[in-house]
């Protein structure tokens, strides 16, 4: 078994274990956040497959996940009606997955025909068109009031409804491996590596004799499946879906998240949807000012972190070995004090001139901005002292070679 192969495995079965871990606690509020990163996981495992591995920029990802939503609302709601005594709610984000795809058969020689940013205007395009269009037909889409279904309709499985939560949960955890297992086997196929090598270089590929808009068709209508897989599952959850499903600003949502995580790695699809739903579900529920520290952890990201959160956890630890060694415990702590007291009087100076902008109490802030400079003050000075006294020495140092000679 290869390194990568290995590496994939290992990747399945961390988060495997960690989306096991909420069934120890069965917290009503936990299992509702964990329920959301998981159907936020499948939607950029699917967007990953489009930018990651094809090099595909969309800004209208949402458009499929909404699809996928309001197909396994209205196939549950024509289930009930029909009495349909064979129809399961744990096989209905299948429709939603059909769906999508099949517009995404349509319309994806369209969007394939070029690359960059034709492609992600076109996708935008499409994407306000049917989020328009969402809002003047409440036939299909629900109007603002949404669709609604009952998600307890028809056999269920294994003796389960799926009324309670952790059931719920649960059969969002399963899906979510379904879609990572399928990700990892397309990555790992001659399909992946097509479409990685469209992404590096297509002009190669071409001279191959590959036909680049047909693999970038063939990924685009992966990612369009597993995107209504995705939408199928948040419908699931919520019970209801509206046309706020195919916003830009969900579409927005999901390109932000995995770029957090780390472009190109499934694995960071995961975590990117763990940070974007703490801050969006937990991080909210304390600050205002949550949309504004996601921005720039998000700015971060792209320019000095273009692996992402990921990238970070696999090179993180090696780097700084290798800086105790070069340096030793004492100047790595130093660093390492002075880089969260820098952290920590970044929050507590955003988070005073969002109070002063709300009339917010700015009690915690000015302590937290208080504490921080007074450790980071004495540790650049330190630090400076430090660099200063080496550059000082190593200039002397040059100045004295020529006259040894």
């Amino acid at each position: 078994m290869t390194t990568s192969r290995v590496s994939v495995c290992a990747e399945l079965i961390f988060f495997g274990g960690l989306m096991v871990l909420p069934f120890f606690f069965q917290s009503g509020a936990v299992l509702s956040i964990a329920s959301l990163v998981a159907t936020m996981a499948v939607a950029t495992v699917s967007y990953n497959i489009l930018l990651g591995q094809t090099g595909l920029l969309s800004f209208g990802h949402a458009f499929y996940v909404g699809l996928g939503g309001f197909a396994v609302a209205h196939v549950t709601r024509l289930a009930a009606d029909q009495e349909w005594g064979w129809f399961s709610i744990a096989v209905a984000p299948l429709a939603g997955g059909f769906l999508s795809l099949a517009v995404a058969l349509l319309i994806g020689r369209l969007n394939v025909q070029r690359a960059g940013v034709v492609f992600s205007m076109i996708t935008l395009g499409f994407a306000e068109m049917i989020h328009v269009y969402a809002l003047m037909d409440p036939s299909f889409f629900g109007g603002d009031e949404g669709v609604s279904f009952d998600r307890t309709v028809g056999t269920g499985l294994l003796g389960m409804d799926f009324g309670p939560q952790i059931q719920v949960y649960g059969l969002i955890v399963i899906w979510l491996l379904i879609v990572l297992a399928v990700a990892t086997a397309f990555r790992t196929s001659i399909l992946g590596d097509l479409c990685r090598a469209v992404r590096d270089n297509e002009t190669r590929v071409q001279f191959l004799g590959f036909r680049v808009r047909t693999i970038r068709y063939l990924a685009f209508c992966l990612a369009a499946f597993l995107a209504g897989v995705s939408g199928g599952l948040a419908a699931i959850n919520y019970e209801v879906v509206s046309a706020e499903i195919l916003s830009l600003h969900h579409s927005g949502a999901i390109l932000i998240a995995t770029y957090i995580g780390g472009v190109g790695s499934f694995a960071g699809s995961v975590i990117g949807a763990i940070v974007y739903v703490f801050f969006d579900s937990v991080l909210s529920n304390f600050t205002g000012a949550w949309p504004f520290h996601l921005g720039m952890i998000f700015i971060a990201s792209v320019l000095f972190a273009p692996a992402g959160v990921v990238g970070l956890i696999r090179q993180a630890p090696g780097r700084f070995m290798h800086f105790v060694l070069a340096n030793g415990w004492v100047i790595a702590g130093g660093y390492m004090l002075t880089v969260f007291s820098a952290l920590g009087f970044y929050v507590g100076l955003i988070e005073a001139v969002y109070g002063m902008a709300s009339d917010a109490d700015l009690g915690l802030a000015k302590s937290l901005m208080g504490v921080s400079a007074t450790v980071l003050i004495p540790m650049v000075f330190v630090m400076f002292m430090r660099r200063s006294s080496g550059s000082g020495q190593g200039t002397e140092n040059a100045a004295a070679l020529p006259g040894e000679g």
